[in-house]
């Protein structure tokens, strides 16, 4: 099980997770607060299951925030590239 959770989703994750689990004990004192957990936990672990069930990686981001574009990716997309032209 590798991490697919980058670390600004791990800190934000956290926040969410405290911030639900707080509800238990102020403001409407619900047990529903405990879903909070579920962020908790995949932030710490740092591996979240709906993640890997729908392809997202923000991990493996470049620079956190971008997504990574292969040139395989780019070159499909020219036709100049396809026949080997530069």
């Amino acid at each position: 099980m590798t991490g697919n959770v980058s670390k600004d989703d791990r800190i934000i994750r956290i926040v969410i997770g405290l911030w639900f689990i707080s509800m238990v004990y102020i403001g409407p004192e619900t047990l529903w607060g405990w879903v909070g957990l579920v962020p908790l936990l995949s932030a710490i672990v740092g591996f979240c299951p709906l993640y890997k069930k729908l392809g997202f990686d923000t991990k493996k981001a470049v620079g956190e925030n971008q997504a990574v574009i292969k040139d395989s990716d780019v070159a499909e997309d020219i036709p100049e590239r396809r026949a080997g032209v530069s």
